[in-house]
């Protein structure tokens, strides 16, 4: 019997699409280019996830991926790591069913790998003053899907694995919760209705 619900929140909570950003941002093939490998495909962001691990700070990554690319975009990592998030979204329908969850007696927590400087830029302080708790890799220097930071929500709550159901959008996070027990699979990018089918699976909504 599920008890609790773990959210992600990038492709789940908030909606963003790096092919569509990039396209919206500039028309500027090259530049469009350079944003997708040398800033969210880097070291310092999506490949090794070192600002998500809080190991630097955005300020910092946006100098390392301007002395790594010989300074020759400094404006473009600038303006990009200023300003990307406007083009996504936070999915209101999302919120309002986290808390629809806990009214209806369920426990939501929000597992995430995330930087400080980008959590800042959601303005989502609210949402988690409004559920049960929540571990985000900078916090803790753990990212999924390395088994230390599942540990931490399931010890830092007392969350019981074979009660608690996932919704993340990438399968190797999933392959790791399913190790410990923890139930789901993994729901499309950016997609709500993906996300009832699998509380619908489970049985958590109707």
């Amino acid at each position: 019997m599920i008890k609790s619900v773990i959210f992600d929140i990038g492709n789940v909570i908030f909606n963003f699409d790096i092919d569509k950003a990039i396209v919206e941002f500039t028309a500027n093939e090259d530049d469009r280019n350079f944003i997708k490998n040398e800033i969210y495909y880097s070291p310092e962001w999506c490949k090794m996830g070192l600002i998500d691990l809080g190991y630097i700070s955005l300020e910092e990554a946006a100098s390392q991926i301007k002395d790594r690319t010989n300074h020759s975009h400094d404006t473009l990592v600038d303006e990009f790591l200023d300003n990307y998030a406007k083009y996504g979204f936070i999915d209101k329908r999302v919120i309002d069913l986290m808390y629809k969850l806990r009214e209806n007696g369920y426990k939501v927590y929000i597992l995430s790998n995330i930087s400080e400087g980008i959590f800042k830029k959601f303005h989502i302080d609210d949402v988690l003053e409004n559920i049960d708790g929540y571990v985000l890799s900078y916090e803790y220097h753990q990212i999924k899907p390395y088994k230390a930071i599942y540990e931490t929500l399931i010890h830092k709550y007392n969350i019981k694995p074979e009660e608690a159901l996932f919704v993340d959008d990438k399968q190797e996070n999933i392959d790791t919760a399913n190790k410990y027990g923890i139930k789901g699979h993994h729901v499309a990018k950016n997609n709500y209705d993906s996300i009832i089918e699998l509380l619908r699976e489970y049985n958590v909504v109707r």
